[in-house]
């Protein structure tokens, strides 16, 4: 079969998942990488989003410091992905509403061997909880931990810090598949919306919940 025939044939076959198990296995690796992307992706970073806004809501000086760093960046035109490291404080802002607010709170692991961990005996296939929600608001790691402060996440106070005491997209080879997607949309989206809108927010706290990913309950 020539070149052209095979081009011709593979336009018109129809498109079918086939018998061949080599198909198969990737169409499911495939479809379980989109689904990955579509959690991490869109869900957390619309979280993040909330948190973040709901603060600038009431940070009148630091929305509009954004706001005109945005505009210097890009003017009214559309940000894009080459944008984002200029966009350094954005990108702190969002971290810190990430540490207060993980779109993950508790995260599973399962122990393949035994170990011990703080002087705790982990037995090989013992369940693992861990939990960026306790952890990003340790005093041991955080002063002040409950209060927002973006200043946390300028690069030397990131080099100064454990590796692990920030976490919202777990670590080691079981990371978040779509975290770097997710920071680069979030970052892109947050100065959007600080240039372009503004923002105000009820009083108090809204209730959260943990459905997978942490959400307000209304």
């Amino acid at each position: 079969m020539s070149a052209s025939d095979w081009s011709r044939a593979s336009r018109t076959r129809p498109a079918s998942t086939s018998s061949c198990p080599v198909v198969r296995v990737g169409l499911a690796i495939a479809t379980s990488i989109r689904v990955r992307m579509e959690v991490s992706g869109v869900r957390s970073s619309c979280e993040a989003l909330a948190t973040n806004l709901r603060w600038l809501a009431n940070a009148r000086s630091r929305r509009f410091s954004m706001s005109s760093k945005v505009d210097t960046i890009a003017g009214d035109q559309a940000l894009t992905a080459q944008d984002v490291p200029a966009l350094g404080y954005t990108t702190m802002v969002l971290k810190e509403a990430m540490r207060l607010y993980p779109s993950a709170p508790f995260l599973g692991r399962l122990a393949v061997q035994d170990d011990q961990i703080g002087g705790y005996h982990i037995p090989a296939g013992a369940d693992v909880v861990l939990a960026p929600w306790i952890t990003h608001r340790h005093p041991a790691f955080w002063e002040q931990p409950e209060r927002f402060d973006p200043q946390r996440f300028t690069p030397e106070q990131e080099k100064a810090r454990h590796r692990y005491a920030w976490f919202p997209f777990g670590g080691g080879p079981r990371a978040c598949i779509g975290q770097h997607f997710s920071m680069l949309e979030s970052v892109i989206a947050l100065a959007t919306l600080v240039r372009d809108f503004q923002f105000t927010a009820p009083p108090g706290e809204p209730a959260r919940t943990n459905h997978i990913t942490l959400r307000p309950t209304r």
